[in-house]
């Protein structure tokens, strides 16, 4: 995003990049980013969590209040070098096209990693990060970076973020549903929200491999979840095929093609084992197994 000065806003504001009378709002750009990549102003802390599960973290711990986010995990050090890129993007001594260059280095196709810790415009960030004998710490306070090495008992990395306001129930149910596939420990408040096979909810559901396969509780549609580490970054939606209603996940790493192929197969033999169940189900679980056959019947009828 760019746009024409009047002479009167100077380069040596925090978080801004200019270059003669062009200049570039880096919160602004942030936010810009994050949008593009994240469902929600509230998904940011699923990003964090998922660069934790990246470096290895078995156990990843969430505390927050409306003013305030902590993520503590026990993974590998972040890397100096990834550090030194975020003071980079702040630091307003850097040429421009310096700074924007290493913003770029945090974008990928599933996500934005590090760069998320400015994604709520915060006061304040520090990020602790050690391998139990020493570390780094480095500070973010009102967009002016300091990175500094040090003694640290710390074994992992520790980032707490003080921001304006947040809306912790959207952001506690983000970080619930999508790090909810995640073989590691993540927590939010000292709850487990990881670990679990299939959303809550769910009317059957089966394991073949990497991929787990379910039939939703509500909806008409088909979807595939790819995950990173378990926590999902990308969604593919069909119709109903061949007439089944069913959602997946999967690891990155596999073909989602043969994935879809596969979770087809799955979901006729779950739809078998829920025709088993209809005459013993009660409620809303009976009529969900009704509209799912109806809709199988209209649609292969149809066909």
């Amino acid at each position: 995003m760019t746009r024409e000065t009047d002479g009167h806003e100077g380069g040596d504001r925090p978080g801004r990049l200019d270059e003669g009378f062009l200049s570039i709002d880096v919160e602004s750009l942030v936010r810009k980013v994050a949008g593009q990549t994240f469902r929600s102003p509230n998904h940011y802390p699923v990003e964090l969590v998922r660069i934790a599960l990246a470096r290895g973290a078995r156990r990843v711990d969430l505390t927050m209040d409306r003013h305030s986010l902590t993520v503590t995990d026990d993974g590998r050090p972040i890397e100096r070098s990834e550090l030194e890129r975020l003071h980079g993007v702040l630091d307003a001594s850097l040429p421009v096209l310096e700074r924007q260059k290493a913003l770029g280095t945090f974008e990928s196709d599933r996500g934005i990693g590090l760069l998320a810790v400015l994604a709520p415009s915060p006061g304040l960030v520090v990020i602790e990060s050690g391998d139990g004998r020493s570390g780094h710490l480095a500070t973010i306070e009102r967009l002016v970076p300091r990175l500094d090495g040090r003694s640290m008992s710390l074994a992992g990395t520790r980032i707490r973020i003080h921001r304006r306001s947040a809306d912790l129930r959207a952001e506690r149910e983000a970080v619930a549903s999508w790090c909810r596939f995640a073989g590691a420990l993540v927590t939010v408040d000292k709850k487990t929200v990881s670990r679990h096979a299939a959303p809550a909810g769910a009317m059957a559901w089966r394991r073949s491999g990497t991929a787990t396969v379910w039939i939703p509780s509500a909806g008409d549609l088909c979807r595939l979840w790819l995950l990173d580490h378990g926590v999902r970054w990308h969604e593919s939606v069909r119709p109903p095929v061949n007439g089944l209603v069913f959602e997946a996940s999967v690891d990155a790493g596999e073909d989602p093609a043969r994935v879809w192929d596969e979770a087809g197969r799955i979901a006729r033999a779950l739809y078998e084992e829920l025709a088993r169940t209809h005459a013993t189900s009660m409620g809303a679980a009976r009529a969900r197994i009704e509209e799912l056959f109806f809709l199988h019947h209209r649609r292969t009828s149809a066909a």
